[in-house]
């Protein structure tokens, strides 16, 4: 039986994205043994910066019966200018887990 939600890990952990183009990612929330915890709920963390670059949906689920959540991000910018970073990153919290993951998602033509 699964015990409390210990971790929280995020797959892919990058996303190579056009503007325009999605990409979805699975966040699983597990405990100590590895077995998925269902009903945690999962954030999405976006700075300002990266807001202007990528659209994260939904804002916030709950996982299933396998401790999966998934979100489905979109590339806002096309390519970037020289002095940006070409990237944007979106970081997972789920209730009751200290550590958060992340992805990060590269902006490409």
């Amino acid at each position: 039986m699964p015990g409390n939600a210990e971790k929280i890990a995020v797959s892919p952990d990058s996303l190579f994205l056009e503007k325009g183009e999605e990409g979805q990612v699975t966040v699983m929330v597990t405990d100590v043994d590895g077995f998925g915890i269902e009903g945690v709920k999962v954030k999405r963390k976006v700075t300002t910066s990266n807001n202007k670059k990528i659209k994260v949906k939904p804002s916030n689920q709950n996982t299933d019966a396998e401790g999966k959540a998934v979100f489905t991000i979109t590339a806002k910018k096309d390519k970037c200018n020289l002095k940006d970073n070409c990237n944007a990153k979106v970081n997972f919290k789920a209730k009751g887990v200290k550590e958060k993951a992340g992805v990060t998602v590269w902006l490409v033509e």
